[in-house]
């Protein structure tokens, strides 16, 4: 499969939403990636990523380069947060599977059994409190 296809394949679900809305939310998801990872600091943040500074982060956050599906891919490779710009990562970030992604990404854990135990935990229905 090639990195477009799988882009495609891993994201598919964003097409829901209008190219708009798209940009608007990968910004703040990426924002709040940064706040995360590097306490808002763009320079650590680039770095972190492999460039000289913050300055290309910069301008995704502007508008004026795109947050692409390369840099998403390219992202969860070296944060481990697979699935950080999924639409459904912004639903519940105090939720369980937020708090295992975060505990889990603080070990040395591979991005595809981190996604694997987050498949798993999706697949136990949720217990409802009987009222």
């Amino acid at each position: 499969m090639t990195q477009g296809a799988l882009a495609t394949v891993r994201h598919a679900r964003v097409s829901d939403m209008d190219a708009a809305q798209l940009v608007l939310w990968r910004i703040e998801r990426l924002q709040a990636a940064i706040d995360r990872l590097d306490e808002g600091n763009l320079n650590s943040f680039g770095r972190r990523m492999g460039w000289a500074d913050g300055s290309y982060v910069g301008q995704m956050l502007r508008g004026a380069r795109a947050i692409s599906e390369k840099f998403i891919l390219k992202f969860e490779d070296v944060t481990g947060m697979v699935g950080w710009f999924d639409p459904d990562a912004s639903v519940a970030e105090d939720g369980m599977e937020f708090q295992l992604r975060l505990e889990l990404m603080q070990r040395d854990v591979p991005a595809h059994v981190l996604q694997t135990v987050l498949d798993l935990v999706k697949g136990f229905p949720v217990r409802r409190k009987s009222a």
